[in-house]
């Protein structure tokens, strides 16, 4: 690497670093059960790199990957495991606590978990 360019590709290394970080770092939070390595292997297969693809573009690849569905898709799994080993140790309690929530939703939310029981 010639010095003159030193400061450019180790700007967008850091940048690359960064926004990694912070992907890894919403996962982590979306599903706290996750290994980092699992994490990792979540976003390498969202992004699917070369190894020699520059700093600049995989800097730009992780500020620009949208991780709402996976995250979403996350929750949700790590949210049923939880409610499904609380149903193993209290079933009676998950379903009163199931109804207080039921309860809770509105008619449109209603109708639409009513719909998904049934089908």
């Amino acid at each position: 690497m010639e010095w003159t360019n030193a400061r450019r590709h180790f700007y967008w290394a850091v940048r690359g670093r960064v926004a990694r970080s912070s992907a890894l770092g919403k996962l982590a939070e979306a599903d706290p059960s996750l290994t980092y390595d699992q994490r990792r292997e979540i976003l390498e297969d969202l992004l699917s790199l070369d190894p020699g693809t520059s700093p600049q573009a995989i800097a730009e690849a992780y500020e620009a990957i949208d991780l709402k569905h996976k995250i979403s898709k996350l929750k949700s799994e790590h949210l049923l495991g939880k409610l499904l080993a609380f149903a193993e140790e209290d079933k009676q309690a998950t379903i009163d606590g199931l109804t207080r929530l039921i309860s809770g939703l509105g008619e449109d939310t209603k109708s639409a978990l009513l719909s998904a029981l049934r089908s």
